[in-house]
């Protein structure tokens, strides 16, 4: 525990002293005579505040600013009053010395402060929850005879002690012995040259002590009462006491007895309060303490904290890099665990979150059903340092949060993953998540893989289409939420300042709010078009929301560059169509090919002999036959998108809905590099001939009495859409 000084100094302003003026001319006359002077109130009874604040659920770390001290040591303690904010002002500065503090390093005077770190042995604090038995004494306390009392319950933990003044005062006599000894500033009231008559202020000095089990007395408390009251003053002192028992308390008067009507400091020991403490542990709670001076507040004051968080499981080949909380990883993970630790790591905070059977979701998702290895991944791409736009470095992705109220789970599951820009779902019994980062198509999707229907597309409307980011986080430094304005210069020009207000959850870092609004401005500018199409069951099974793929759609590029792997090698690939395929042979043409393993792999093409494709460079395995193959070139190439959502829209078939990706997009968010212009159809387009064997057929809708006309013409090749005009003779 942790006691702040109190200054009980008061410093008044001098009163006025009124002199007489001398006659022109002559000697100055003696001094003019003025009325009695009475001295400022400067005592008011004590009355404290405490408060017992729940921090978290499970071990914590500590506090930040006493990290490079021993746990435990005075300046340790001292430190943390660096971490503790009443009413967003600090405790301690953060310029003191721990080792040697002074008084005028504290913002705040007479509090006392407590914690625990949430450990399951964790003792309780004292003072709280108490059962309180008031003993009635009434009797004056003098130099000559000290007052006694004994504690016989050996329940109780500690005594409060209540001190009562009827007024602090004196009537200035010069010829009394004990008035011209005060000679302080505080106890003359601000009087620089008191008179006989004047009020002024009186010091009582006093100790109480203690004695276990007929001892000898010790004394605990030593102080004084210091100043003027012309009314009832009352001090509590709040002595713990230890058995065994019985354990006397005594109250000594130190300064001798006035003994004189005109000095107003008779001293009462009114009664006294046994206090047995509940010693209410709360295994795993971190918790703080706080004891305040009343008198420095005058309504409850707002506590914040700068904390360590909670102690979480981490992978075992990982280090915390305690400056900034990232982990490092070292070697391959074999999915073990290391002892729990404090980090900032989102992704093993969202693991922690999810599987704790306490304060997480663990009675309903065990680790068993989660997966843990995809997370590895998330967390080292997380963990990766990016500038933090002041100058410096930080980690791409850090979790700072604290959970007040109880959450809608699936929602609080939505907003963790979101911290590291994750997709959580469910699929082959297990919780997984994906996350928009960098990473490879895992299939190509062509026509042949599709329903008849083919691909639809569909764009956002510009209106729904933001321009400007203004990203809300916390500022620990200010103790308060601040903000972080993004703008896209270029999409204002073309639609106007259109504005977008979005919480960075569990952010206090204005680099990492920065890159959110960047990245939604991006996404609203150019992720705007998404695709449809209905795919067949194994299609449906092997994407997952935020997995990618490439998109061959013949109509739309206008050309055939995708089909079915019908025969391969390592060195060669065998197409299902080579007469209604486009089968470019230029140094930037390549191929990419499922392989037998299920992975897609990217060649240069080395010659294409009829149906037969030969890569420049062999193939690690053997293509596999029934998979789908497309071609790229730099004139055309096969679109990207990010899986968003998948249905089952009938017993064997499955309804994909994807975002246009762009993998340049990461290093334009991060270091403002321009974007890759991806190009998806072919950059010369010819005008085809007019269809053929065109039939117009006039059907008399019994309905509507209209007469509807049903049009059909035969397809040419690489058209994209038909414009049909209607004549009437």
């Amino acid at each position: 525990m942790r006691e702040i000084p109190i200054d009980s100094l008061v410093k008044l302003p001098p009163w006025p002293v009124i002199r007489g003026a001398g006659i022109g001319g002559q000697k100055q006359q003696a001094k003019a005579s003025r009325g009695a002077v009475t001295a400022p109130d400067t005592l008011n009874s004590t009355q404290y505040a405490r408060l017992l604040l729940l921090l978290g659920e499970g071990e914590q770390e500590g506090w930040p600013s006493a990290r490079c001290y021993t746990r435990g040591s005075n300046a340790y303690e001292t430190a943390l009053l660096k971490d503790i904010y009443i009413n967003k002002t600090p405790i301690l500065k953060a310029s003191a010395d721990p080792n040697n503090p002074k008084t005028t390093d504290f913002n705040f005077l007479g509090v006392v402060v407590d914690h625990r770190y949430g450990t399951v042995d964790q003792s309780s604090i004292k003072g709280f929850n108490a059962t309180e038995s008031q003993r009635a004494v009434g009797l004056p306390v003098t130099a000559a005879t000290p007052l006694t009392r004994t504690i016989t319950d050996s329940a109780v933990n500690a005594v409060r002690i209540t001190l009562s003044w009827q007024a602090l005062q004196q009537y200035y006599d010069p010829k009394n012995k004990v008035s011209k000894t005060l000679t302080s500033s505080i106890l003359k009231g601000g009087v620089k040259s008191p008179q006989e008559g004047d009020v002024i202020a009186v010091e009582v000095k006093y100790q109480i002590q203690v004695a276990i089990a007929g001892g000898s007395f010790k004394t605990v408390v030593d102080t004084s009462v210091k100043g003027r009251s012309g009314d009832l003053f009352q001090r509590n002192h709040e002595v713990e006491i230890y058995g065994p028992f019985p354990v006397s308390v005594r109250v000594v008067r130190i300064t001798p007895d006035s003994n004189n009507s005109k000095v107003n400091d008779t001293m009462v020991w009114s009664d006294y309060t046994e206090l047995i403490y509940a010693k209410l542990r709360y295994p795993y709670s971190s918790l703080l303490a706080l004891q305040l001076d009343a008198k420095y507040f005058s309504s409850w004051p707002q506590v914040s904290v700068d904390r360590l968080g909670v102690k979480i499981s981490i992978p075992d080949n990982a280090t915390v890099e305690q400056t900034t909380g990232r982990l490092i990883y070292s070697g391959i993970w074999t999915g073990n665990f290391a002892e729990a630790q404090w980090t900032t790591d989102p992704a093993w905070h969202f693991y922690d979150q999810v599987t704790h059977p306490r304060y997480g979701f663990g009675h309903r998702c065990p680790p068993e059903t989660v997966d843990k290895f995809a997370l590895y991944s998330i967390s080292k791409y997380c963990a990766e340092l990016v500038s933090d736009g002041r100058g410096g470095f930080e980690p791409r992705f850090a979790c700072s949060l604290n959970i007040q109220s109880g959450e809608d789970a699936y929602q609080l599951i939505n907003q963790m993953a979101s911290v590291f820009r994750g997709m959580p779902h469910w699929g082959n019994g297990s919780l997984t998540v994906t996350q928009d980062a960098p990473g490879d198509a895992i299939v190509t999707v062509s026509n042949s893989d599709i329903s008849p229907e083919g691909f639809r597309y569909v764009g956002s409307s510009l209106r729904e289409r933001h321009t400007v980011a203004v990203v809300r986080y916390f500022n620990n430094e200010k103790q308060d939420y601040d903000f972080v304005t993004v703008q896209d210069k270029k999409a204002i020009q073309l639609y106007g300042a259109k504005v977008a207000n979005i919480d960075a959850f569990a952010c206090t870092s204005p680099g990492q709010a920065q890159r959110a609004g960047e990245w939604l401005l991006y996404t609203e500018q150019y992720e705007s078009e998404v695709v449809m199409f209905e795919g067949t069951m194994a299609l449906g099974v092997e994407l997952r929301p935020g997995l990618r793929f490439r998109a061959a759609d013949r109509l739309k590029s206008g050309v055939r560059r995708a089909g079915k792997t019908i025969a391969g090698t390592s060195t060669s690939l065998t197409v299902d169509d080579a007469t209604q395929t486009d089968l470019p042979t230029g140094a930037d043409a390549t191929i990419t090919a499922k392989l037998v393993d299920g992975s897609l792999e990217t060649r240069f093409i080395g010659s294409i002999s009829g149906v037969v494709v030969t890569p420049a460079l062999p193939f690690s395995a053997a293509p596999l036959i029934g998979g789908t193959w497309s071609i790229d070139n730099n004139a055309m190439r096969t679109s990207l998108w990010t899986a968003i959502g998948i249905t089952e829209s009938s017993r064997t078939k499955y309804m994909v809905s994807a975002l246009r990706h762009n993998p340049s997009k990461y290093d334009y968010i991060e270091r403002d590099i321009p974007l890759d212009q991806q190009v998806f159809a072919p950059l010369e387009i010819k005008p085809p001939a007019a269809p053929s064997s065109a039939t117009a057929i006039a059907v008399v809708n019994p309905a509507t009495q209209q007469t509807d006309l049903h049009l059909s013409w035969e397809a040419i090749p690489g058209a994209v859409e038909y414009e049909v005009a209607v004549r009437t003779v």
